[in-house]
């Protein structure tokens, strides 16, 4: 059985004329000659179904120069990475520039929603591209991405009429090409690109001709950004990395409403404030938000590498720009070289920003579980003086009966004698044996037991001030190391 009749088919975007068409393929029967040269095209696959099938993991690394190591466990596992790597020609012409990158971001579902028994989702962003220098032809894969991810990408593009039982649109074994195109949007476009048009069409249908005159209402505020497919201009074709921009800001937008997600949990647990603080609930907040941190830690570090291996692209082109193009086009490219910086510079300011607001959150969460824990421990205060009054009745009352107990325990031993009808005491000569045995075992057992409820008692105040001497020894280091830099060295 061949790999096309066992294997998922793969979706491929690309955009024929002003329009962009959806089709879907099998991973043996496209190959990049097919495509337009001087275009953008985007194809989405499932990583796990292509590193299963031998044939259709080599058929991607054919086609796409994609390394090896991309296919690792290691790399599937990884919270977020960057690589890139040029293939020379062998006149030491760059041929083609390839770059991989992921990122993963903790999304929390509304209110009431769960997928999976879960009240969270994980986006994915596992991204390669291939630009090829020849032809400027941007090849951009997307793996395993989510239907919201794919939203932000493509929108509604390649959705089926919901009142059809068909086939996806443009299902074909044929990438589109110049030549099928016309067939393709025939029955394609109409349906891709005209959603949003169609829809407004019909609202307005619906309504009076009074409202359909009125002007459409501005954005609300936070807002979805504009799908990534309208915002491709024929600039992204100059330099591989004028994709990642966008990629990057949609990493940036979803980010933003991971972190605001934490803020709003934490916040809705300051307003329900109670003597009996929910600890499963403050719980699954810190948990959140320590993925969060780390996913932007990761996030900031994968992008601070794209920013780094650009420049080392854009230093690279500089001598073969100034030989073999003329000043104009070499300007235009120096010109998008610069706008590609300043746009991968703003998401990277965006993200620390953002991760400055998460560790305000993680500060907010410590003192809402401090508060939590004080007000656990006020109550068991509270509680423990209320047996401590009960305790203290209870003394009282021993006090007011040991005495006489005492006594009378005494005058009943048979040392003491009382004759009722002389009305006489007699007590015996034995008498001092009692004395001599109960002082010397009231000593011995003082002496004996003593010293050991003594030490126990003085433990906890060594405890105590055995921590306090860690703590403040601590204290002393971390103003040492901040003085002197994160040297590994130690002050002894």
């Amino acid at each position: 059985m061949s790999c096309q009749e066992t294997c998922d088919n793969i979706e491929i975007v690309q955009k024929i004329g002003e329009n962009w068409t959806s089709s879907m393929f099998s991973p043996e029967s496209f190959h990049l000659e097919t495509f337009n040269s001087n275009s953008v095209v985007f194809i989405f696959a499932q990583a796990d179904r292509v590193r299963e099938c031998d044939a259709c993991r080599t058929h991607f690394e054919h086609a796409f120069q994609m390394p090896q190591l991309w296919w690792f466990s290691w790399c599937r596992r990884a919270n977020g990475y960057f690589g890139s790597e040029e293939k020379v020609a062998d006149d030491g012409k760059i041929d083609a520039h390839n770059t991989w990158f992921r990122f993963i971001i903790k999304r929390f579902l509304p209110d009431g929603i769960k997928e999976d028994n879960k009240d969270y989702v994980w986006y994915k962003f596992n991204v390669f591209t291939h630009w090829n220098a020849k032809t400027k032809a941007t090849y951009i894969i997307v793996f395993d991405a989510r239907d919201e991810v794919k939203k932000l990408i493509v929108g509604s593009l390649g959705g089926a009429d919901e009142n059809k039982a068909t086939e996806p649109l443009g299902t074909s074994n044929e990438p589109p090409t110049e030549k099928n195109a016309s067939t393709i949007a025939e029955s394609n476009i109409k349906e891709i690109d005209s959603n949003h048009s169609h829809e407004k069409r019909t609202k307005a249908q619906s309504k009076p001709e009074s409202e359909t005159s009125e002007k459409p209402k501005p954005k609300k505020k936070g807002s979805t950004p504009t799908r990534l497919l309208d915002r491709i201009t024929d600039r992204i074709l100059i330099n591989p990395y004028a994709v990642h921009v966008l990629f990057m800001e949609d990493v940036a937008y979803q980010q933003d409403e991971s972190v605001w997600g934490i803020r709003n949990r934490l916040r809705d647990f300051e307003k329900r404030r109670t003597a009996n603080p929910n600890y499963e609930a403050v719980h699954d907040i810190a948990r959140h938000a320590i993925h969060v941190s780390e996913t932007l830690d990761a996030a900031i570090c994968t992008i601070a590498s794209i920013k780094a291996e650009h420049d080392c692209f854009q230093k690279a082109q500089e001598p073969e720009n100034k030989k073999m193009l003329k000043a104009d086009v070499r300007r235009k490219n120096e010109n998008e070289g610069t706008r590609v910086r300043r746009g991968l510079d703003f998401s990277d300011s965006m993200l620390r920003n953002l991760r400055y607001r998460s560790e305000s959150n993680m500060t907010r969460l410590q003192n809402e579980i401090q508060l939590a824990y004080n007000t656990v421990s006020q109550n068991i205060g509270h509680a423990t003086k209320a047996d401590s009054n009960a305790m203290l009745g209870f003394t009282i009352l021993t006090m007011f009966f040991l005495p006489p107990t005492f006594m009378s325990s005494i005058f009943s031993m048979s040392f003491f004698d009382y004759d009722s009808e002389k009305d006489h005491w007699a007590v015996s000569g034995k008498f001092w044996l009692w004395v001599a045995t109960t002082i010397p075992l009231t000593l011995i057992s003082f002496l004996v037991l003593g010293p050991r409820y003594l030490w126990k008692g003085s433990a906890p105040t060594r405890s105590i001030q055995e921590a306090e001497k860690k703590k403040s020894l601590e204290q002393l280091f971390q103003k040492w190391k901040s003085r002197h830099g994160s040297s590994n060295r130690s002050p002894v």
